[in-house]
């Protein structure tokens, strides 16, 4: 099992990440503060003052781990997006030198092809979310290319947009039934898509749930405390109540070496 961590997303407009937090905690401590001691219980160690103050202590630096760990997930999330980001401004360069005599259909229509087998292997990398219909709009854009009556610009427009299509994934709040298979069974159930960072699932007895851990590439069950935060996650995607905070736990953030 990966290791997780317990985040804080806002639902507002764009998927980001969050973390609401007093003034006080980012503020100076006292320098005298002593540490606790094996054993010793903040309730009984010292007076109030003081263990407001080891309260304080404690919360900055689960605050400092947590932005740490937002910061390893965006910059995980902005590699993905430049690569696909940069695929793109090639087909726009060319898009914008329809008459260069250095560009021809032969140059081009590889680099299309390309582009096609880098977002299949893109989808077959990411989050397993509604794979069937993506997986089936990329056959039919390998499908398109290998059309020898296809023109050079309804093929740009074609990859175009399954590249727009796969970028939006990353900024939105999504859950939609289908069926999940553990182990010998399966089971129907409803999904939360967290933008690019998390991806869940809820049965509807509400008796169980998931995450798909990046790092072993399989289904975790998630502990029941995070079951009623789960529960308004989906029901704040599918428009039922007003968006707020939801805090779930994410993997780890996995690079490839």
């Amino acid at each position: 099992m990966g290791l997780l961590q317990t985040l804080t997303f806002t639902t507002t407009y764009l998927v980001t990440l969050s973390l609401q937090v007093t003034p006080a905690l980012a503020g100076d401590l006292p320098a005298n503060v002593p540490p606790l001691r094996h054993g010793e219980s903040v309730e009984g160690s010292a007076p109030p003052v003081d263990r407001g103050d080891r309260e304080r202590l404690m919360l900055r630096d689960k605050y400092v781990e947590t932005l740490r760990q937002i910061e390893l997930l965006r910059t995980k999330n902005a590699f993905l997006e430049e690569q696909l980001a940069d695929q793109r401004q090639q087909l726009e360069s060319i898009a914008r030198k329809p008459q260069d005599s250095r560009s021809s259909p032969q140059d081009i229509l590889p680099l299309l092809r390309r582009m096609a087998t880098v977002i299949g292997q893109f989808v077959s990398l990411d989050l397993p979310f509604q794979l069937p219909q993506r997986q089936t709009r990329i056959n039919r854009l390998q499908q398109d290319l290998d059309d020898p009556d296809i023109s050079i610009v309804e093929a740009f427009r074609r990859v175009d947009q399954v590249y727009r299509e796969e970028l939006g994934y990353s900024y939105t709040l999504e859950a939609y039934p289908d069926t999940l298979e553990l182990g010998q069974t399966t089971r129907d159930v409803e999904f939360l898509r967290v933008g690019r960072l998390g991806l869940y699932y809820l049965a509807p007895d509400q008796d169980s749930a998931g995450y798909w851990d990046t790092g072993s590439h399989s289904w975790q069950p998630l502990a029941r405390d995070f079951i009623p935060t789960l529960t308004q996650g989906i029901r704040i995607a599918k428009n039922q109540v007003p968006a707020k905070l939801l805090t779930l736990p994410v993997p780890a953030p996995v690079f490839s070496q």
